[in-house]
């Protein structure tokens, strides 16, 4: 992860909505990214399971 864009987003953040938690909008992104993450596992994981069965 480079600074730079983290920087920026904490920026744009603190200047857009002074009155919320800039913490608790960190939290926020990430708890979605890791959610992103997650679904992408999951479908990892079924692609992996339909070639499977294909073979058999």
């Amino acid at each position: 992860m480079s600074a730079g864009p983290a920087k920026r987003v904490r920026a744009s953040v603190a200047a857009n909505s002074e009155a919320d938690d800039p913490d608790s909008v960190r939290v926020r992104v990430r708890v979605r990214v890791r959610v992103r993450v997650r679904v992408r596992v999951r479908v990892r994981v079924r692609v992996r399971v339909r070639v499977r069965v294909r073979v058999r």
